[in-house]
């Protein structure tokens, strides 16, 4: 990952070839358990978290972490979104259009609100805008 940080245009040039893909490819470029040493040994619920973080690699791709969590979810949705398909061939995701719907309505309706925001607010302080999509989905 350290890579496609430092050479933006080999994420770019991957991506790329990839959108012309047709079929579910063997395995996704990254997996957090090669740079965790006996990675295979850890609990069921550590594996989850592996998963977890196996499946946001390839959505969020180059965006800086400070991007990501502190510009508007109507900015980092359209970043986001064409990833989406390119997830679902890795075997990544088992809903792909029901992700890029989420995306889709969080990017119309979430006004100023920021990725960020839904991890370090309680539900009484997510702005009312965003509150009332999440209710809706």
């Amino acid at each position: 990952m350290i890579m496609f940080g430092i050479f933006p245009n080999i994420w770019r040039m991957f991506v790329k070839m990839m959108e012309g893909a047709v079929h579910e490819l063997a395995s996704p470029p990254f997996d957090v358990r090669n740079g965790i040493p006996e990675a295979e040994l850890d609990d069921e619920s550590i594996q989850l978290v592996y998963d977890a973080i196996n499946r946001m690699v390839v959505p969020i791709g180059e965006i800086p972490s400070s991007r990501l969590f502190l510009a508007p979810i109507r900015e980092i949705g359209p970043l986001v979104a064409p990833r989406v398909t390119i997830a679902a061939r890795y075997g990544l995701l088992r809903e792909p259009a029901l992700v890029e719907q989420l995306i889709g309505e969080l990017v119309e309706n979430a006004g100023n609100a920021t990725i960020g925001g839904f991890f370090v607010h309680s539900r009484g302080q997510v702005a009312p805008e965003t509150s009332l999509v999440l209710r809706k989905l």
